[in-house]
């Protein structure tokens, strides 16, 4: 049976908000900048244990500035990513429920939550193809 696009884009966006992934907007390198500039600075001017104190600090620094500013992939596929991307992640996840019979999207999501491996795949391609077609940081 064939599943509509919109049912596949359904299907994701809601396993992506169960699995809580995300994707770090360009905050993921700031912070490990400032992270990594405070170890240096601590390192050079109390030695070994200013490595460990300017890691810490730097840490909490960047975490205090990086909270809140990372977004839902769900969000990201429904509104920030182009059509191009869009149908390539759709193919893709295509690939991975053509064996599964289903009639639409809610069938589909009950059968994903009985089975963990399929679903597990399914959470797996969604972050491979962010993370490398568009070379977005995911975290969880």
């Amino acid at each position: 049976m064939v599943i509509r696009y919109n049912d596949i884009v359904h299907v994701i966006t809601t396993l992506a908000d169960e699995e809580k992934i995300t994707v770090a907007v360009k905050e993921t390198l700031k912070g490990s900048l400032i992270a990594g500039g405070a170890c240096a600075v601590c390192g050079l001017v109390l030695g070994p244990v200013g490595f460990a104190i300017g890691g810490a600090v730097g840490g909490g620094i960047a975490y205090c500035l990086a909270k809140d500013k990372f977004k839902p992939l769900s969000h990201i596929i429904l509104h920030e990513m182009s059509a191009e991307h869009q149908r390539q992640l759709v193919d893709s996840v295509k690939n991975i429920v053509s064996e599964v019979d289903a009639a639409d999207a809610v069938e589909m999501l009950a059968l994903l939550s009985g089975n963990m491996l399929l679903k597990a795949k399914i959470a797996e391609e969604m972050t491979r193809f962010a993370a490398h077609q568009m070379n977005l940081q995911i975290g969880q």
